[in-house]
């Protein structure tokens, strides 16, 4: 397997992995808290995310983001034979929507 193709395997798996944490913890865990009293919910999100900072967690989340904008900017500049301009965009796409200023912006 070549390099390039390992690196988008990871990429995509890494953002599949990524996808998945986000569905799981918008779908029930942010519904759960839901359940709780305000003073639990605040203790109980306050403990997850001193829990969640991990090296396994902030590689995947932003070691995928990183490599596919890595990858889309190699692909866009030509210096990586992947696929084409499309492949690039959703790949900056990807990048863009692990990246947490978006993750901020649908907070508010």
């Amino acid at each position: 397997m070549r390099t390039e193709s390992l690196f988008l395997t990871l990429a995509i798996l890494g953002s599949g992995l990524v996808a998945g944490v986000f569905l799981a913890f918008s779908t029930f865990v942010m519904r759960a808290l839901n359940h709780l009293p305000p003073a639990q919910a605040v203790q109980s999100m306050q403990n997850i995310n001193v829990t969640v900072i991990t090296p396994l967690f902030m590689i995947a989340l932003f070691g995928t983001g990183l490599l596919c904008a890595c990858l889309g900017y190699g692909i866009y500049r030509g210096t990586i034979g992947l696929g084409s301009q499309p492949v690039a965009l959703v790949l900056f796409a990807t990048w863009w929507a692990q990246s947490p200023s978006p993750c901020f912006a649908m907070c508010l």
